[in-house]
């Protein structure tokens, strides 16, 4: 499961993202909140894998940044400039 965060998201829709995955039962990590608000730098692609197999796996890794660069250069962000 990827979030992918543009900087233009509020704390209310990250949290109905997370609320929408405890309603699967997929398992949220305790402290992401936590984590994610501590992470300001924006654009910010986060990836939760639910077994060592998609975490290894050479397509997710190659595919979900492709993704994730082509959702945020649609919004016009700039992934290349730094803070």
């Amino acid at each position: 499961m990827s979030l992918l965060l543009c900087g233009l998201e509020d704390a209310r829709e990250r949290g109905e993202a997370l609320a929408a995955l405890a309603a699967r039962r997929l398992p949220v990590p305790r402290n992401i909140h936590v984590w994610l608000d501590g992470h300001t730098q924006r654009p910010l692609l986060v990836s939760i894998f639910y077994d060592l197999s998609g975490m290894l796996d050479p397509v997710i890794a190659t595919v979900a940044p492709m993704l994730a660069h082509t959702f945020f250069a649609s919004l016009g962000l700039n992934l290349e400039q730094t803070e």
